[in-house]
């Protein structure tokens, strides 16, 4: 990436304008809350251009956002007290604007690529606190090679990983599924419209796409689509929070009888 090259020589943020109005409400479909979240990360790069160069952001060029000058942004979020879901769901809005940049002009792969390599910082958090690793992996064995069985198992690690409430993950729908071979997340709604980010280990990763094959054969479903559903009168419907309470218990119950600890 040479600096005197005039594609890199653009500003960074030239094609912010078009990524916030355009590609995440029309193309990808984002929701407001999501799309603020976006546009707070932008502001805050914004502020840590200007607070390491002491130069206007809008002079910054893609030639100076190197992989290391982002690593170096994700480390100043984290001293400022932002918990490593929070770096991660900047990182996941920052590889967002890379792929659109990528999309919009070919010659930019490079650059982009080098922003897609970042990896997630992960840390994975417990299904309950007194769990423990064996339990869990007896709980997984117990659903079958049935369609139902890969949705039950893909979504039990899918909320071990992401931590996520039984409400985030019933709602879960295809368009909040990020996943890169470079890292994937998913996006999880919670409470008073909040959104965030959560990184996805390789084991949730091939488990889910193990499912979205079973469940979606034809081209991969519609984005609005459940991620996890059931099917009442023949029809694709989302999953009740008693569904799952009583799948989950339905395996430990199974797990239990099968290998007694």
């Amino acid at each position: 990436m040479r600096k005197d090259d005039n594609k890199f020589s653009r500003p960074l943020f030239s094609h912010s304008g078009e990524f916030l109005s355009d590609y995440l409400p029309l193309r990808l479909g984002r929701s407001v809350n999501t799309i603020s979240s976006y546009r707070n990360c932008l502001r805050l790069l914004r502020d840590y251009i200007e607070a390491c160069t002491r130069r206007n952001f809008y002079r910054f060029p893609f030639a100076e956002a190197t992989r290391e000058f982002i690593l170096g942004f994700l480390t100043w979020i984290e001293s400022r007290g932002c918990c490593r879901a929070t770096r991660n769901q900047r990182l996941a809005c920052l590889k967002t604007y890379a792929k659109f940049v990528m999309d919009q002009d070919f010659e930019m792969a490079a650059w982009g690529a080098s922003i897609l390599s970042i990896p997630m910082a992960t840390a994975k958090k417990p299904l309950v606190g007194w769990l423990r690793e064996e339990v869990l992996e007896s709980i997984l064995r117990q659903p079958g090679s049935s369609v139902r069985g890969f949705r039950d198992r893909a979504l039990m690690v899918v909320m071990y990983e992401t931590g996520a409430r039984v409400s985030e993950m019933v709602g879960l729908r295809l368009r909040d599924l990020n996943i890169f071979p470079s890292g994937s997340s998913v996006r999880l709604h919670g409470k008073g419209g909040k959104t965030r980010e959560v990184p996805l280990g390789e084991k949730a990763v091939g488990l889910l796409g193990n499912h979205l094959r079973k469940s979606f054969p034809d081209v991969g479903g519609n984005v609005e689509d459940y991620v996890f559903s059931t099917v009442i009168h023949g029809k694709k419907c989302m999953m009740s929070i008693g569904n799952v309470e009583r799948l989950v218990s339905r395996y430990a119950s199974k797990a239990r009888k099968s290998n007694p600890l």
